[in-house]
């Protein structure tokens, strides 16, 4: 019985690597034959298509990239790339349970062997300008896989709905807000990528990727409507109340960032408002009173709290090199931001109409 859970379970996790593997194999190979190198061989777009795919799993890297830098941490990394080996580790586990019929077995062995296969892959692929951070790999990947075979339909995630629909609804409309900036500040986006000179086969990677890190910008965006603001590198800060921004790196979609202060910001926090009042109302269809429907909405917060670290730690990070600085929000800013919304919202949509109905019963 062990050994068939072993290779069942060693069977799917190789599989699940190999469905995320490949299309990033395939891609590097395509632009490294492009490229024409002549001083390269065929390991170093296999080496490269490993490191992406560790990438894709969040996984941090040490570069030594002297002379023109001098060693760095790498940890600035797109979390849309995640859905990847997500899509490909889900599919691997529901094939496991299927054959096993065990769960729990399916989902322990599963993430065994895919964060040995992980590690090593990590250990052989390693290279003088280019390693991973070899102990962080089984944890990110193990914690990769432990969340892809959750069951999000189960009766425990239900009540955290409410407020994960509003975290969509707010992500989306913060998206539409940029896709507009950029259409706006479409002749500073053309300048930017004129600057690159892609080409058409770069210039479609180059789409790919800012894709990618299309949710880290949007966490940027909405620090910026909340006030605490996001940085682009040393000594830089851009909020609606400070801007501290010299120059951008030319990537095209940086050409959404704002140019100066803009304190009536603010007032898109009146949206989520909203948006609360209606999920709010919707809750409360299906409880007796509006304090129960605000306390069965607050009471989905306190799981998101710790999720908002993790998204508030990977969202932000180095880029390159150390003397550009950091990218993106501080580590503790969705949480605080969260924290603070809760508060506000049950002072002012229960706390304070339950005191004013019972000084006017009196």
């Amino acid at each position: 019985m062990v050994s068939r859970v072993l290779l069942v379970t060693f069977r799917q996790a190789l599989r699940s690597i190999v469905l995320s593997l490949l299309p990033i194999t395939t891609i590097t190979l395509i632009g490294w034959s492009l490229a024409g190198s002549q001083t390269g061989n065929t390991s170093d777009p296999l080496k490269a298509s490993t490191w992406f795919w560790l990438a894709t799993h969040l996984i941090p890297f040490n570069l030594n990239l002297a002379p023109a830098y001098t060693q760095t941490f790498f940890n600035y990394l797109p979390i849309a790339a995640v859905v990847l080996p997500f899509l490909s580790i889900r599919s691997g586990f529901q094939r496991a349970v299927a054959e096993l019929e065990n769960e729990r077995a399916a989902r322990s062995f599963l993430t065994l062997w895919y964060g040995l296969i992980t590690t090593l892959a990590a250990l052989l692929m390693q290279s003088e300008t280019v390693k991973p951070v070899v102990y962080l790999v089984p944890i990110y990947s193990g914690a990769l896989v432990l969340i892809s075979t959750i069951n999000f339909k189960g009766q425990f995630f239900q009540s955290f709905r409410y407020f994960g629909n509003l975290c969509l609804i707010i992500y989306g409309v913060v998206a539409i807000g940029i896709a507009i900036s950029l259409v706006l500040h479409f002749s500073v986006m053309k300048s930017l990528t004129t600057v690159i000179e892609p080409g058409w086969v770069g210039g479609i990677l180059l789409v790919i990727i800012q894709l990618l890190y299309l949710p880290n910008i949007i966490i940027s965006a909405l620090a910026y409507f909340s006030g605490f603001g996001f940085l682009i590198g040393t000594a830089t800060l851009v909020s609606p109340l400070t801007f501290k921004l010299s120059g951008i790196p030319a990537i095209p979609i940086l050409a959404a960032l704002p140019v100066q202060r803009h304190p009536f910001a603010f007032i898109f926090l009146i949206l989520p408002i909203l948006l609360l009042i209606i999920n709010l109302f919707n809750a409360t269809r299906r409880t007796s009173s509006i304090g129960d429907g605000l306390r069965k909405l607050l009471g989905s917060f306190w799981i998101y709290i710790p999720i908002a670290l993790v998204i508030g730690y990977q969202s932000g990070g180095i880029l390159i090199s150390k003397s550009f600085g950091f990218l993106g929000v501080k580590w503790w800013v969705p949480a605080v931001t969260l924290l603070l919304g809760q508060f506000f919202i049950a002072i002012f949509i229960y706390i304070i109409p339950q005191g004013v109905r019972k000084l006017v019963t009196r």
